[in-house]
C-alpha cells in the first residue's frame, strides 16, 4: 500500500513538472503581429515581450512602440532577423511619427530584403518598467507610386526610386500589341535601366540609355520602342537605377496600336 502510494506521488510530481516545463516553454514564444493591425502587450519587468512578423521580403517597415499605460514607460523595441542577429533598435525616438513622445520608441523605414520571419522586442529600458504598451507596424510605400493611367494609351507611372531597390510594374497585353515604354529621370541624378519579362520570367529585351535621337529624353534615359508582344499573357517592367542611385522616376508605357 505504502509502494502504491508513493509511486503514485512521483507520478503526479512529474506530471505537474511536465505541465509546467510546457506552460513555460509556450510563454516564451512569440506572439504574431499583423501590419496595420495595433497590438497591445503588457510589459512585466522580468523579460521582453516577443512578437513574430511573417515578411514576404521586399518591402519598408515602421514598427512604432507607445506606452498607452498611466504610468512612465520609456519603451525601448528592436528588430532580429530571422537567423537572431539584430537589424534594427531603437530607444529614444525623435521625430514627428503619430503621436508618440520621445520616451516612445520607434523603428522607421527598415528595408526588409529577404523573406522570412522576424523577431520584435519590446521591453523598458533597463526592464524596470511595468505597463501595457501598443505596438504597431506598418508598410511604408517606398516607391511612392502615381499612377495615371488611360484605358486607350497605356499608363504614366511617378515613383521615387530608393537606392539599390528595383521597382516592378505588371501589365497585361495581347499578342501582336505594340509597346514603347520609357523610363525618364526627372530628378537629374539617375541612369534609369529597364527590363521586360514575359510570363514566365524570361527576359525579353532591356536597355540601360536610348538611342532613338528623342529630344525630350536626357543621355541616360532608357526606352524599349515599338515592342511587338509575341503571346497574350502577364509582361513585367522592372525598372532600377544602374549604380544603384536613388531619384524621382517617371515611367511610361504606350500601347501604339490602339
Amino acid at each position: 500500500m505504502t509502494i502504491a502510494i508513493r509511486w503514485f506521488a512521483i507520478t503526479l510530481l512529474c506530471t505537474l513538472i511536465s505541465v509546467n516545463s510546457s506552460q513555460a516553454q509556450s510563454d516564451d514564444e512569440p506572439l504574431f503581429i499583423e501590419a496595420n493591425v495595433p497590438s497591445v502587450v503588457r510589459l512585466n519587468d522580468q523579460a521582453p515581450v516577443l512578437l513574430s512578423y511573417d515578411s514576404s521580403g521586399n518591402e519598408v517597415i515602421t514598427i512604432t512602440a507607445r506606452n498607452i499605460s498611466d504610468g512612465d514607460i520609456d519603451t525601448v523595441i528592436e528588430l532580429l532577423y530571422p537567423n537572431g542577429e539584430r537589424l534594427a533598435y531603437n530607444d529614444d525616438y525623435i521625430g514627428s511619427t503619430r503621436d508618440l513622445t520621445q520616451s516612445d520608441s520607434a523603428l522607421v523605414d527598415i528595408v526588409i530584403e529577404e523573406a522570412g520571419r522576424y523577431t520584435i522586442r519590446v521591453n523598458s529600458y533597463g526592464n524596470i518598467a511595468m505597463g501595457e504598451v501598443e505596438v504597431l507596424l506598418v508598410r511604408v510605400d517606398q516607391f511612392q507610386e502615381s499612377i495615371e493611367a488611360d484605358s486607350d494609351t497605356g499608363f504614366v507611372i511617378t515613383v521615387q526610386l530608393p537606392a539599390w531597390m528595383t521597382y516592378v510594374y505588371y501589365f497585361d497585353a495581347e499578342v501582336g500589341d505594340v509597346y514603347t515604354i520609357t523610363a525618364r529621370d526627372i530628378s537629374n541624378q539617375l541612369d534609369p535601366y529597364l527590363t521586360l519579362l514575359d510570363n514566365d520570367g524570361g527576359i525579353l529585351v532591356e536597355n540601360d540609355d536610348h538611342e532613338m535621337g528623342d529630344i525630350t529624353l536626357n543621355v541616360f534615359d532608357a526606352q524599349i520602342n515599338s515592342y511587338i508582344i509575341p503571346e497574350t499573357g502577364t509582361y513585367t517592367i522592372m525598372l532600377h537605377d544602374f549604380i544603384g542611385n536613388n531619384g524621382r522616376i517617371e515611367l511610361v508605357i504606350i500601347r501604339e496600336n490602339f
